[in-house]
């Protein structure tokens, strides 16, 4: 008698146990099978299959290769937005962008005073040693905005 597993118990409950017993049984079957043959014959087989699905990978790279260039790429058409999908939208994104630039200097001025007060230079020199670049970038993103 075959030995149960311990997961056996488990899927053999349910539709998946019967496919599961199914593929169990297909397996031993060509296992028994497989375990007749000699060892050099099954040394043997091993190299056939092997320079089969070699032969059959050469010959896939053999005829992409000599396929004709045009039917042979991959072209990208690349989709244009419609004209008037965004026609509202003009507005509000300079309006978005004004109010982002208010955000950033308001936090310039935060920080400002921040780093001018005896009470909140501890803060300050904190915020600047976790995120060194802050400054730089506040500055970059007034600098960018304004001029547009």
């Amino acid at each position: 008698m075959k030995e149960e597993k311990p997961y056996d118990k488990d899927v053999n409950e349910n539709d998946s146990g019967r496919i599961h017993k199914m593929k169990q049984t297909l397996a031993d079957y060509l296992n028994e099978r497989v375990n007749k043959l000699s060892a050099s014959h099954r040394k043997i087989t091993l190299i056939i299959f092997g320079l089969l699905m070699g032969a059959i990978c050469l010959a896939q790279v053999i005829q992409s290769l000599k396929a004709e260039r045009s039917n042979n790429k991959i072209s990208i058409d690349k989709i244009a937005m419609p004209r008037d999908i965004h026609k509202e939208l003009g507005g509000m994104r300079h309006q978005i962008e004004i109010e982002n630039l208010n955000r950033v200097l308001r936090l310039k001025h935060l920080l400002d005073s921040l780093s001018n007060s005896e009470e909140g230079s501890n803060v300050f020199d904190s915020l600047i040693l976790m995120r060194p670049g802050l400054m730089d970038s506040v500055n970059l993103f007034i600098q960018n905005n304004q001029s547009h």
